[in-house]
């Protein structure tokens, strides 16, 4: 949730929050020359690529792995040996740098890249930070544990000014760690906010005793 100022209170996903940064960026008199992909022509090209190195058809169990394993690279901005470590039957650090290419060679961004877009325009444009500063000085994150290390450094890159970020989770119900959740965010708030505070809530008042025992 990003809370403007006044009385508007805008409910936005990250990805979301990232196309608007992109577009602040473009109207601000700054040309992007890519084109984001769909999710069919990001199948595509993996498949395509697949085939070249493998000379196989690439099944859909194994595509939608693929491209969970991309977006774990990008999320949890992990090296290139890291990387290299992930390779299973085929060298997907291999499928990984001409997924890449293929996309530098058309223009083309895919969603990940929109988060690594528009972090990257924050870091290097003061006045556009400063601006989604501004606009968002609030800020709460709901199922804060499911966070992408990537995510998590452009919500706290935008709080970074005001500190006002309120941050709700259950670090024990984290299951999208295939998927670069990044729960360390949640328990490490103290570390990064000192004067933050943490409210734990233990009692539960939703389940009866008998579902609590079981």
């Amino acid at each position: 949730t990003f809370t403007e100022l006044g009385d508007r209170i805008e409910f936005r996903t990250i990805h979301s929050l990232c196309q608007n940064i992109i577009t602040y960026y473009c109207n601000a008199g700054n040309k992007i020359a890519f084109k984001i992909m769909t999710d069919t022509q990001i199948s595509d090209a993996i498949r395509k690529i697949y085939m070249s190195m493998q000379n196989d058809y690439l099944k859909e169990n194994d595509l939608k792995e693929i491209k969970t394993l991309i977006t774990y690279c990008v999320n949890m901005e992990i090296s290139q040996g890291e990387i290299k470590n992930l390779n299973g039957d085929f060298e997907f650090d291999v499928l990984l740098k001409k997924y890449k290419e293929f996309k530098i060679q058309n223009k083309l961004m895919d969603f990940d890249d929109q988060l690594k877009f528009a972090l990257t325009i924050l870091n290097n444009y003061n006045s556009i930070l400063n601006y989604f500063q501004e606009k968002y000085m609030y800020i709460s994150v709901d199922e804060a544990q499911d966070t992408s290390k990537l995510q998590y450094d452009i919500i706290n890159l935008i709080a970074s000014k005001y500190k006002n970020i309120f941050m709700v989770g259950d670090e024990d119900q984290s299951i999208y760690g295939f998927r670069a959740a990044f729960p360390q965010a949640l328990l490490d708030f103290k570390k990064i906010y000192p004067n933050g505070v943490v409210l734990k809530m233990e009692q539960n008042y939703r389940s009866t005793k008998t579902i609590v025992d079981a």
